[in-house]
């Protein structure tokens, strides 16, 4: 497998390619404001959008809790944006915080997801291995 590019860089979050199998990898970190979430989303959306991505990696593990600003933006505006951009997969790599996840979990079970495929798993790996099967 190549190294993965980086195509984005914040101080909260991190966004990777994965070539090989046109996997889009996001590493989530710290306490995410709405502009936050809303830039590094928009940078999702272009690569999604320029690259035909149909798979992403959300790892969360370095992630604090959502605000309720960040998860209705989730919810309500970027499940669905990504989805029309023909997304169809989407691994979380959930964080330890028990917080964290069970605010992640909240976004996750009040979506209208449409045809988009979201799982939660517990390493890096397990989250490649769906994504690519």
């Amino acid at each position: 497998m190549r190294p993965l590019v980086q195509v984005f860089k914040e101080s909260f979050v991190e966004i990777l390619y994965e070539e090989d199998h046109n996997i889009i990898v996001a590493n989530w970190m710290g306490y995410l404001k709405q502009e936050d979430i809303r830039l590094g989303c928009m940078a999702l959306n272009d690569f999604i959008r320029k690259s035909r991505i149909k798979k992403h990696l959300s790892n969360q593990s370095q992630l604090k809790v959502l605000s309720r600003d960040v998860q209705n933006y989730i919810i309500d505006t970027w499940y669905p944006e990504a989805e029309k951009l023909g997304l169809q997969k989407i691994a979380i790599f959930a964080s330890a915080d028990i917080f964290a996840r069970d605010s992640v979990d909240h976004v996750n079970l009040n979506i209208g997801r449409g045809n988009l495929e979201i799982r939660t798993k517990h390493s890096m790996q397990q989250c490649m291995d769906w994504l690519i099967n």
